[in-house]
């Protein structure tokens, strides 16, 4: 996942940051965000250029935020369904 999402779904938390939300647990370590080898052999390593996050952690921490919010936003009860969020798989027809 490239640096540049990153960057985007850290300003986006930003926003929620700025009406009240806690967001620290949601935002992605830079730690997370590494150069990856594009080649190697008798020269050496080389990197790419763009740092990029693990694809699997990103959506660990975008779908906490979400399921944050669905839990947090939507009332829960069983007269009212939740409104869902975020990302689903395909339904079976």
């Amino acid at each position: 996942m490239d640096e540049d999402y990153v960057r985007q779904y850290h300003e986006s938390l930003q926003h929620l940051a700025e009406v009240g939300f806690d967001i620290a647990e949601f935002e992605i370590p830079d730690d997370w965000i590494k150069r990856r080898v594009a080649s190697s052999g008798p020269r050496g390593i080389r990197y790419r250029k763009v740092r990029e996050a693990v694809r699997s952690k990103f959506l660990s921490k975008l779908d906490a935020v979400l399921e944050y919010f669905a839990f947090t936003i939507s009332p829960v009860s069983d007269k009212t369904p939740r409104e869902e969020i975020g990302f689903t798989g395909r339904k079976k027809i």
